[in-house]
């Protein structure tokens, strides 16, 4: 993922090589309705992500139990939203099988991720 940090985040992003907690931070955020929160984490069919918001899911071998509601360590991994169409997004990660990669999820008639390739169980939305 981007760093959070260089590009300008200040103290409003839970700066964390494990993606978890600040992923938990964030949803802690929207639960906590908190009002100068720079980023608060929604259910992936909730809202309808924009550019530059974050999409995550749990790595490989975590599928199972991790969910909105996770509140310990769990590994996982988030993409950043680069580009968003009438039915599909374009979202880049870093740290993917050691290079970045480019994918596409498709969206439904709400514009809400729907993609089944990964289990995506969180929007981050970027309020900065």
């Amino acid at each position: 993922m981007c760093n959070p940090k260089k590009a300008g985040a200040g103290d409003k992003f839970k700066y964390n090589s494990s993606h978890s907690v600040y992923i938990r931070e964030a949803i802690k955020n929207r639960k906590n309705n908190m009002p100068d929160a720079g980023f608060k984490g929604y259910k992936i069919d909730e809202i309808s992500p924009a550019v530059g918001d974050l999409v995550c899911a749990p790595r490989a071998g975590d599928e199972s139990w991790v969910n909105y509601d996770t509140t310990t360590d769990y590994k996982s991994h988030c993409d950043l939203l680069v580009l968003k169409r009438v039915n599909e997004i374009d979202i880049i990660g870093g740290n993917v099988s050691n290079s970045v990669t480019l994918k596409t999820l498709k969206l439904d008639t709400n514009r809400q991720v729907k993609d089944t390739s990964r289990p995506w169980f969180v929007v981050i939305k970027n309020l900065l």
